[in-house]
């Protein structure tokens, strides 16, 4: 039999995933990983909204909030990064490159 901890998670897994669902089918994004909360099951959902350019500010994060070591050993967690779109395709290159290796970028075009 399931604790009280443990259906109050999934209660908000399920109610964040429909959220999600339903946010992605809002918007038009360019990058965006919807199937890692099903992969890592997480407790606890990190939702940084920020800008493109804010690398440096998204490295912190993932080394200090977003750090496995940072949290107790049974919690979960995971971290996405939402940002907007820029007109650098240096800007846009990094990003993917940052993607590729952390897989927590959610970059949207809010206004297309």
């Amino acid at each position: 039999m399931k604790s009280l901890y443990e259906l109050a998670v999934l209660l908000i897994l399920s109610v964040a995933q429909q959220c999600v669902q339903s946010y992605s089918s809002s918007y038009k994004y360019i990058m965006a990983d919807f199937k890692r909360c099903q992969r890592e099951k997480p407790d606890v959902v990190l939702w940084v909204q920020g800008r493109l350019l804010d690398q440096q500010r998204r490295a912190v994060i993932r080394e200090l909030l977003a750090n496995k070591r940072a949290w107790p050993k049974d919690i979960r967690v995971t971290t996405f990064f939402a940002v907007g779109m820029c007109n650098s395709r240096k800007a846009h290159v990094s990003l993917q490159y940052e993607f590729e290796v952390f897989k927590d970028i959610l970059q949207n075009d809010y206004h297309g």
